[in-house]
């Protein structure tokens, strides 16, 4: 078995650590909100149906407030206590330059962070209902590692006709993993033709 694959991921003050193990995905989480782990099996992700959310208050913008907010009245107090002139206009501007960044980040989106969002059904206890990958530079490399075990995932689960269950619903479940690239036609077709010959065994020992 192929050791877990761990990918990181960081922006606007958001990281991701996913580690992708045979079952399940591991997502370790941080942000000004605090940390939380917690696993999610590949079948519980609708990857079919992402969305795209993009937020510009992030926990860096916050940050520069703070920061920028702490220069102004740094700046009041260093004036107040007749601190050299420098101290107090050099606390100031930098203040007002944060203040400018989050402001021009409204327009601009500079210090947006957004994401891949999936729904969970049904989602893990202690995690909300989606499962967010960050659009850094190792997007496409968490996205392709997720799609792959998943598609692994439901095709250990589902691909392997049962013939004890309604012929449409099997055929319609194949035909579903295959337009969707979890099988391909050769293993589509020997499932197919695997429910035949037991339809073909039933009828016989039926006969005798």
């Amino acid at each position: 078995m192929a050791e877990p694959i761990c990918i990181k991921q960081a922006m606007g003050g958001y990281r991701r650590d996913f580690t992708f193990g045979h079952e399940k995905i591991t997502c370790k989480l941080r942000d000004a909100s605090g940390a939380r782990e917690f696993q999610i099996p590949y079948e519980a992700i609708d990857i079919l149906s992402p969305s795209t959310l993009t937020l510009n208050k992030t926990p860096l913008s916050r940050r520069l407030f703070v920061v920028g907010l702490a220069c102004i009245i740094g700046a009041v107090f260093a004036a107040s206590a007749a601190l050299p002139g420098l101290v107090p206009a050099v606390l100031y501007a930098i203040g007002i330059l944060l203040f400018g960044v989050i402001v021009v980040n409204q327009w601009t989106g500079w210090l947006s962070a957004t994401f891949t969002s999936m729904r969970l059904s049904p989602p893990p206890p202690g995690t909300n209902l989606t499962l967010m990958v960050l659009h850094d530079k190792n997007r496409d490399q968490v996205m392709a590692a997720l799609t792959n075990n998943w598609k692994a995932r439901l095709k250990m689960l589902y691909g392997r006709a049962n013939p004890s269950n309604d012929r449409q619903i099997e055929n319609d479940r194949l035909k579903w993993l295959l337009d969707n690239d979890i099988i391909d036609d050769l293993h589509y077709h020997g499932e197919l033709i695997r429910l035949k010959a037991s339809d073909t065994t039933v009828g016989f020992t039926a006969t005798h």
